[in-house]
């Protein structure tokens, strides 16, 4: 996943509903004294309007309209992206200089438009972080001290006073929609977050490469020094790491290892303090998976709010592990036949492939042994199919308890079987066939039918040849197998090499 996808500006698309609803709320509430104080401009005895002052503040005005007109029909187009950081300043700073000639224009002493900067403050309180909301302070209270100095005859101590009251009223409204808007953006941002780090980690089909992504992404959720998903079994107290993420000189083990997390993780629930945000993921197959988040020193909303961000990012891991848990069932239901449990045709021709190209490149032996029942339709007959299915089945579970854990076997289709089995010559193969050759009688012996009607099985067994293709290393197995059953049936016969089959 492009991780860059989760560094959400402060003026994209993603300004979530509840964001642009209370900042339009805010603004609504600055504004609303402003609209009182023009409608007394038509009473008499307000001063004359200077309309070259208020036409050069609404001839700004309209020019910064038409940029955002123009750049919204571009970015419509796809021409251009949306707005950037420096962009939405100028044009912010743009409307205080406007407001300012407004206020001059309008000739009051007391700044009849005062008003309108509390509606810039507010509507950046939708879309600025706060450097942003900083710099358009600086900026409006600037543009009311010039235009209040150009109104004002008289710049004595009650001018300067009533410039302070204003500057200090408006930072205190800025603090105010700061605090409120970046809440509610950084819950929004949270939820982005999480839902991306989902969507991502449930493209996996095990837990492993879920949390090892997962762990990557949740830095960008909550500021951190380090980052550790592990797992710990039931009911020893062993832990598996399955995912770490850090920017510091940090060992996983030195948080596991930590007294303070040993007692926070006790209580196997969520658990928030200044140094650690614990959150157990919940059981899984593999055992109770808990992630752990180094917390780092920082402002903003998951600083205030560590217990919702916890929870949150909490009821991720919970969907992670259902989707990712379903994925892993379906993906195995796929490449396991459903009467043996062994490997079906589709998991055993990815592996062929799989252990081919390592055969080639490494050099080293691969052979693989198709097997075959003898006179298993006659089985069929005579007993009937579930008498054929029990017997399919006890070979499986042979096969899988003699054969390697880099073996694999699999039920290539009907009564055949094939192994794969990397690393091992033709006498290792042979000596494995000879073993289950023997076990198998023993276990068909134990099966109550009749002694006329032995079951055994044939084989046939191919070694590799650097650059063979697939289907023609099968192919010599089987035409093994096929030899083996017309010289007599329960024995095995070792396939001729490439070079004598292509003749």
């Amino acid at each position: 996943m492009d991780t860059k996808q989760l560094r959400l500006g402060y003026y994209d698309s993603q300004i979530s509903p509840e964001q642009i609803r209370t900042g339009l709320l805010l603004a609504n509430f600055a504004t609303s004294a402003l609209i009182i104080r023009m409608l007394l401009l038509a009473t008499p005895g307000i001063p004359s309007i200077n309309w070259l002052r208020v036409a050069q503040g609404g001839l700004l005005v309209i020019v910064v309209g038409a940029v955002i007109t123009f750049r919204y029909i571009l970015q419509y187009k796809k021409h251009l992206n949306s707005f950037g950081a420096t962009e939405a300043i100028f044009l912010l700073i743009a409307v205080v200089i406007a407001i300012g000639f407004f206020n001059v224009g309008l000739d009051n002493k007391d700044g009849i438009d005062n008003y309108s900067y509390f509606l810039v403050v507010s509507l950046v309180g939708i879309i600025g972080n706060y450097p942003m909301r900083l710099l358009i302070w600086v900026a409006s209270v600037t543009s009311y001290v010039t235009s209040n100095w150009v109104i004002s005859t008289q710049h004595s101590g009650s001018f300067w006073a009533g410039s302070i009251y204003f500057a200090t009223t408006l930072l205190i409204v800025t603090l105010m929609i700061g605090a409120i808007m970046s809440t509610l953006a950084g819950r929004n941002r949270l939820r982005i977050t999480i839902n991306s780090m989902v969507a991502h980690c449930c493209k996996f089909s095990s837990m492993e490469q879920a949390y090892a992504e997962a762990v990557k992404l949740i830095p960008f959720a909550v500021p951190s020094m380090a980052v550790v998903a592990f797992v710990r079994k039931i009911p020893d107290s062993n832990r598996n790491i399955l995912g770490f993420w850090t920017q510091e000189n940090i060992v996983p083990q030195d948080i596991l290892q930590d007294d303070e997390l040993q007692e926070l993780l006790v209580s196997s629930s969520i658990t928030t303090n200044a140094k650690y945000l614990i959150m157990p993921a919940g059981f899984t197959e593999i055992g109770e998976i808990f992630l752990v988040v180094r917390r780092k020193k920082a402002m903003g909303y998951s600083s205030r709010y560590p217990d919702e961000v916890a929870y949150f990012i909490g009821g991720g891991l919970l969907r992670i592990n259902s989707e990712v848990a379903n994925l892993s069932r379906l993906t195995k239901e796929s490449l396991t036949d459903s009467l043996t449990g062994l490997a079906n045709r589709r998991a055993l021709e990815l592996r062929l492939d799989s252990e081919t190209s390592h055969s080639h490149r490494s050099n080293s032996p691969l052979v693989i042994v198709m097997l075959d029942l003898d006179n298993f339709k006659t089985i069929n007959d005579t007993y009937g199919h579930q008498m054929g299915d029990e017997i399919l089945r006890r070979l499986a579970v042979l096969m899988t308890a003699r054969i390697r854990r880099q073996d694999m076997s699999a039920r290539y289709g009907g009564e055949e079987f094939l192994l794969i089995l990397p690393d091992t010559d033709v006498n290792g193969a042979v000596n494995l066939i000879e073993e289950l050759m023997r076990e198998f009688k023993a276990i068909t012996d134990s099966i109550n039918l009749s002694k006329s009607l032995s079951v055994t099985f044939s084989s046939g067994i191919a070694l590799f040849e650097p650059g063979e293709s697939v289907d023609s290393f099968v192919y010599r197995s089987d035409q093994a197998l096929y030899k083996a059953k017309r010289i007599g049936k329960n024995r095995y016969v070792i396939a001729e090499q490439q070079s004598i089959v292509q003749n």
